[in-house]
């Protein structure tokens, strides 16, 4: 989604037997109040000591090493507001954990390998951390034994392999969906508990299991809960400060939407009002009157680039009867060292020697990105002389003689 803003966060657990990912935002705590000491304590194999993190938004607020003696551990602190923590063994294995001032925790841990079993009491928020554990280790179990076949078919029966390739992704689908269903029912089960947040950052591979897009309403709940529940609590802010980044996301992808409903053929082209290189304003609308080449593109864009002598060609050969280019830069992006003068730079290289250069050097935070829902570029329209649109996206010899009929 391009509402595409993610949430910064921590993966308390790449490679382990929880796959999720621990967020919070560090915010500062007032004078500790009684009751509100923690103990985790545990038994443990394969393993001599364990790491306690307490985890903050991207990296680690506090970390305790604590032996393990005779296979059991026992660490404790002093909370004031719910935390997240995750239990780190030698063997790459994570467990993670919510707590909750006055909770006395229990964990069984086989800690021999990243992938090893563990058991937790001591609040609810666990019991849903042990249930997203066993949909992933379910998901993990499938995926391992569709790479078990892949490997086998591709030696033993070769010119077998697309046909099977395509029933083990089928296999692998089906899989996603089962887990995502999960995942959505337990959040529905759970709008009152911190450990759904756990939920929002579940991934299978590359696939996103539960987006705030398509369960909005739900993670709303979940956050009306959690202020009614705990206000101060650094989880709460800090989810209250990505959720309405999603809304502002959700409400410029409706904006581009519409936008691009009304990007169609025979449709007036939006007006564009706004400065040159030089400082100078210059506005589509002025043009009215002649045929216009709309180009939205980059000094960084390639393919814009390679695009550029074919425009120059056009604009030569039709400027005098009328036809005219308006460019809009979509430079800016964080990493291009000065993009002003790349663009400029460019507009000179490409030879582009018509006055009409537009840009807000501000990348794809562009207002023309939303006004003409614009997911990529090079993107040309083709404007008429009453300012309609009668083409997008037109090339070589299409482009030049739709010119040629509304000149």
């Amino acid at each position: 989604m391009d509402i595409r803003t993610s949430f910064s966060l921590v993966n308390a657990l790449k490679n382990a037997s929880f796959a999720i990912l621990a967020f919070v935002f560090a915010t500062g705590c007032d004078m500790f109040g009684p009751n509100e000491q923690i103990i985790i304590k545990g038994n443990v194999d394969g393993a001599d000591e364990v790491i306690v993190l307490l985890m903050d938004t991207n990296d680690v607020m506090r970390s305790d090493t604590v032996e393990i003696r005779n296979g059991f551990f026992r660490f404790k602190s002093k909370i004031q507001e719910p935390e997240f923590y995750v239990l780190e063994f030698a063997s790459g294995m994570r467990v993670p954990l919510v707590a909750y001032p006055g909770d006395l925790i229990t964990v069984d841990v086989n800690a021999a390998t990243p992938m090893g079993n563990y058991q937790m009491e001591g609040n609810e928020s666990l019991e849903i951390l042990m249930k997203l554990n066993a949909y992933m280790m379910e998901s993990f179990a499938l995926v391992d034994s569709l790479d078990e076949v892949m490997t086998r078919v591709r030696e033993q029966n070769p010119n077998e392999l697309m046909q099977v390739r395509q029933q083990l992704d089928m296999a692998f689908q089906r899989q996603v969906t089962k887990h995502r269903e999960n995942l959505r029912q337990l959040l529905a089960d759970n709008t009152d508990d911190l450990a759904s947040l756990f939920i929002l950052p579940q991934r299978l591979g590359q696939r996103e299991l539960v987006s705030v897009v398509d369960n909005y309403d739900l993670f709303k709940e979940l956050l009306s809960n959690m202020e009614d529940e705990h206000p101060r609590c650094r989880h709460t802010i800090f989810f209250n400060s990505q959720l309405k980044r999603y809304e502002k996301g959700m409400d410029l992808d409706k904006r581009r939407k519409a936008n691009a409903q009304n990007l169609k053929e025979g449709n007036p082209i939006p007006d564009i009002e706004m400065a040159g290189p030089d400082g100078e304003i210059h506005r589509l609308s002025d043009l009215r009157g002649k045929v216009v080449l709309l180009d939205f593109w980059a000094a960084w864009c390639g393919p814009c680039r390679r695009a550029n002598p074919r425009v120059v060609d056009l604009y030569n050969k039709f400027n005098a009867r009328g036809f005219e280019v308006f460019s809009v830069s979509l430079d800016g992006l964080p990493n291009q060292k000065s993009p002003r003068e790349e663009w400029i730079q460019a507009i000179e290289d490409d030879n582009l020697s018509w006055p009409y250069h537009v840009g807000e050097v501000n990348g794809w935070n562009s207002s023309v990105v939303t006004d003409f829902a614009i997911e990529g570029i090079p993107l040309t329209f083709l404007i008429d002389k009453e300012g309609n649109i009668q083409g997008r996206n037109l090339h070589g010899k299409e482009l030049e003689e739709a010119i040629k009929s509304l000149l």
